[in-house]
């Protein structure tokens, strides 16, 4: 999956199955985009996944994240979303 900019969005999906007396957790990703799906047997797979799409994409310059104050707008609010 190519991706033209820096910035895609995935629906994450996790849940636990049962092998053999061993749990362990899968997981999908769907793009929000394509709405292509993609599933992985493990947690590991996923990590390897996202690193792969996202490895190349580190900003150069970090910028912290300040949450919103109560006069600006945010989604979440139901107030003000598209």
């Amino acid at each position: 999956m190519q991706r033209s900019t820096c910035y895609t969005s995935y629906l994450l999906r996790l849940w636990q199955m049962q092998n053999d007396q061993q749990t362990t957790w899968v997981a999908s990703v769907q793009s929000t985009t394509t709405g292509e799906l993609r599933s992985f047997p493990s947690t590991s797979a996923l990590l390897e996944f996202l690193q792969a799409e996202f490895g190349g994409c580190e900003p150069t310059v970090f910028r912290p994240c300040t949450p919103p104050s109560a006069s600006q707008p945010h989604f979440g609010s139901g107030e003000n979303e598209p």
